[in-house]
C-alpha cells in the first residue's frame, strides 16, 4: 500500500459579522493569518478557519474496507487461446467458474481471440457421433471413422469457428 501523503488545506468560510452586517471572506481578510490552534477557531474578524485533512474526509465518506476491496481482485486475468481451449468440453458458464472469472469476462476474452461461439455443443455433437460409432461392430471402416471424428474434434479445439457442416463435407462423412 502506498504511504499516505498529508494534504491539509486551510479553508476560509465566509461568515456574517453580526454587528456591522459585513460579509467577509478569505479575499478581503488575506492579511489575517490563519489561527495557529487549527480546527474551528476564528480569527475574530468574521472568518472561521477550518483545517481539513482531505484523506480523513475521504476515509469518512468511503470506508477503508471498500478502498482495499477494489484492489483485492488484482490485475485482470489474460487468457490465451491454449488456456481457454482446455475448457471447451464444458458449458461456458462452468468453464468460467473453473477459470475463476465471471462468464462476461470469458465472453469478452473470447471475442478478442475471435471465438464467435463457445464450441461446447460442436464438441458434444462430435463426441456423441464417436460414441455411436463405437457401438457398431468393430471393423476397419469404423476405426477410420472414429479417427476422422477425433481429428475433427482436434480441429474444433484449435479453431472453434469451424462449422460442423464444413468439417463433415471435408471428411466426406455421412
Amino acid at each position: 500500500m502506498k504511504p499516505r501523503r498529508s494534504t491539509k488545506r486551510t479553508v476560509a468560510s465566509p461568515t456574517r459579522d453580526i454587528v456591522s452586517g459585513d460579509t467577509s471572506s478569505d479575499m478581503d481578510t488575506a492579511s489575517n493569518p490563519p489561527a495557529p490552534s487549527g480546527k474551528g477557531s476564528g480569527t475574530g474578524h468574521g472568518e472561521t478557519n477550518l483545517e481539513l485533512d482531505v484523506e480523513d474526509v475521504f476515509d469518512t465518506i468511503v470506508p477503508a474496507e471498500k478502498n482495499e476491496q477494489s484492489y483485492a481482485r488484482g490485475k485482470p486475468k489474460k487468457f490465451q487461446m491454449a488456456q481457454i481451449a482446455l475448457y471447451f468440453h464444458l458449458p461456458r458458464k462452468d468453464a468460467a467458474t473453473q477459470m475463476g472469472v465471471c462468464e462476461t469476462v470469458l465472453k469478452r476474452r473470447c471475442r478478442r481471440l475471435d471465438i464467435r461461439r463457445w464450441p461446447f455443443r460442436k464438441l458434444k455433437c462430435l463426441e456423441e457421433k464417436k460414441e455411436s460409432l463405437m457401438l457398431e461392430p468393430e471393423s476397419f471402416e469404423r476405426q477410420a471413422k472414429v479417427e476422422q471424428v477425433e481429428l475433427m474434434m482436434d480441429l474444433v479445439r484449435k479453431n472453434p469457428n469451424f462449422a460442423l457442416e464444413q468439417l463433415f463435407q471435408a471428411f466426406a462423412f455421412s
